[in-house]
């Protein structure tokens, strides 16, 4: 929970001001986010851990609405966002797709309840349903994409893939490796390490050759990770680019000017 001082400052100064009116800044904003983090957790304890008699009472629509405008910032409208708001959004936008997601997945039930003597007719939404989720999810994924890429142009990176989404079927994935094979395969298995830090490959080469264990593994502090691919008694070894986003993890290749 904040003291009334520092709600007092968050309110009276909001938080682009915020650092000019602290004795110490960066512990002060250090703090705010320990117990922002720590506030949410609470929050979800409450709701795991609590009645839905207790629950009626705090997690309702006309609480937690104002919060929700305030974390999109849909106080401003569609077109009146201020200079500080970046229009292009991924964190939000994210943020967004996962709620729609969740949300809908909640109301499919309530819906199959509602209509369970009309299947047919249930389908029927709950597919519509579905497809709004989807293009939910795409619309998060444009808007990531096109920050992200924007951030590599401006640093001499490409864009590569999401540590965590990437899936057999991504084509930057698939570029990666073909250029460094020359071979057409495809990519049968993912696997990740417990720690999350090795992404492992199981790669089917043309004219069934296989290459069972293609690695990526993220190195020391996180800034970098290596590919490593087994070839014949050699290896292929490269060096790539991690950025973290939003507590999302973001692998980039340098540009080979040459």
């Amino acid at each position: 929970m904040l003291n009334a001082r520092t709600r007092r400052q968050l309110r009276e100064h909001k938080l682009l001001n915020f650092e000019n009116h602290t004795s110490n800044p960066s512990q002060k904003l250090k703090r705010l986010r320990e117990l922002s983090i720590t506030g949410l957790g609470d929050l979800a304890l409450i709701a795991g851990e609590t009645t839905d008699g207790i629950q009626d009472q705090v997690f309702t629509s006309s609480k937690f609405e104002p919060m929700i405008d305030k974390i999109l910032k849909l106080e401003f409208g569609l077109s009146n966002f201020p200079p500080s708001v970046n229009r292009l959004d991924p964190r939000r936008a994210q943020l967004c797709a996962m709620l729609v997601g969740k949300c809908i997945t909640f109301l499919k039930l309530q819906y199959e309840f509602l209509e369970h003597d009309s299947p047919g007719l249930a389908d029927i939404v709950l597919g519509q349903l579905s497809q709004a989720a989807k293009i939910s999810n795409e619309i998060a994924n444009k808007v990531e994409l096109l920050n992200l890429r924007n951030v590599a142009s401006k640093t001499k990176l490409e864009y590569l893939f999401n540590w965590k989404k990437v899936t057999e079927k991504d084509e930057k994935l698939w570029s990666l490796l073909y250029g460094e094979l020359g071979v057409l395969f495809n990519i049968e298995t993912i696997n990740r390490s417990p720690d999350g830090r090795v992404l492992e490959f199981k790669l089917v080469l043309e004219y069934d050759d296989v290459i069972p264990s293609v690695t990526i593994t993220i190195n020391g502090e996180g800034n970098t990770a290596t590919l490593l691919i087994p070839k014949g008694s050699t290896k292929i070894e490269r060096e790539l680019i991690v950025r973290k986003v939003n507590d999302e993890l973001y692998l980039f290749r340098k540009i080979n000017n040459s």
